[in-house]
């Protein structure tokens, strides 16, 4: 891991977004990051954060997709009285209905970034929606100022109107190449030939680690709250 521990620190979803919220033309899901005692201590937190339907519930550990849960009615909160939810530390996060299927990555090393488009479902037909290069390189270079990370990957819902911030990583994630399918392999290739120089440039000289993270305030500073507003 290349980047300065604080940095890794503040990518953790709720202060994360809470930073990209300032980013101009993102959209950025509001968050709210909670440690219930009861089940009912969640409906608490949706009511207290000024959230509506739908939204998402995962434990905080495990923001990869497993044991989410998708509320997206007031039946829904059912799913939370079955889950082991004791003891744990829950992140909720507005959804929105409608979402288009097209992501965007955006891998970034030192000071390359890497852009691909993919499916994150069934296929709609016709294209990704557009943006143009200079809008793609405005963004990386506001969330570099927000978060000073040396590596990085920044995934984005391609909605019609603006992007939707799905998440940002402190971490480039390649696919393996053995045994994968065509198109994974192909994926995988295009970030090794866009990012190989710039991550054997940071791994070869650590005069070119960004510093600027000893900046950042200690966890213990970062205020409670739900992040960025509702939209």
């Amino acid at each position: 891991v290349l980047n300065h521990p604080r940095a890794v620190i503040w990518t953790r979803r709720d202060l994360a977004f809470r930073a990209l919220a300032r980013i101009p033309g993102l959209r950025v899901p509001k968050v709210r990051r909670f440690q219930p005692e009861t089940p009912r201590d969640v409906m608490a937190a949706f009511d207290a954060g000024g959230f509506h339907f739908p939204v998402r519930l995962e434990p905080a550990a495990t923001e990869e997709g497993l044991e989410r849960h998708e509320i997206a009615h007031p039946g829904d909160w059912a799913k939370v009285f079955r889950a082991p939810w004791a003891g744990r530390v829950w992140i909720m996060t507005q959804s929105f209905q409608g979402r288009s299927p097209w992501r965007m990555r955006i891998g970034m090393a030192g000071q390359a970034a890497h852009f691909e488009t993919y499916l994150d479902g069934p296929s709609p037909g016709g294209h990704p929606p557009g943006m143009p290069v200079e809008r793609l390189r405005a963004i990386v270079k506001a969330v570099r100022q927000c978060i000073p990370l040396d590596v990085a990957t920044l995934v984005l819902a391609l909605e019609p109107d603006r992007p939707v911030v799905e998440r940002i990583d402190a971490a480039l994630p390649v696919p393996m190449t053995d045994g994968a399918p065509a198109a994974v392999a192909a994926s995988s290739q295009r970030i090794r030939t866009a990012l190989a120089a710039p991550l054997a440039a940071l791994m070869n000289d650590i005069a070119l680690w960004r510093t600027d993270a000893c900046r950042l305030p200690a966890l213990a500073a970062a205020q409670p709250g739900p992040g960025a507003a509702a939209t």
